[in-house]
């Protein structure tokens, strides 16, 4: 098993983003009274960090058409 450590920029940033979407799924389901299994919870950061990828790319363009 490697350690946190070791993981790749890209790989800490997604088990980080899991851990922040695991907490907030955790919390809003306790609070509303049901709860919720880890696999709609993997399906839900997998899809906010494809959210955010393009997100990003989207930024970086936009900062070169005004930059340049």
């Amino acid at each position: 098993m490697t350690t946190y450590e070791e993981l790749t920029t890209d790989k800490k940033v997604r088990v980080a983003l899991h851990r922040d979407v695991n907490k907030i799924c955790t919390d809003t389901c306790h609070y509303n009274g049901f709860s919720i299994n880890s696999g709609p919870v993997a399906i839900v950061a997998e899809l906010v960090y494809k959210k955010l990828l393009t997100y990003g790319l989207d930024l970086e363009a936009f900062a070169k058409y005004w930059i340049y």
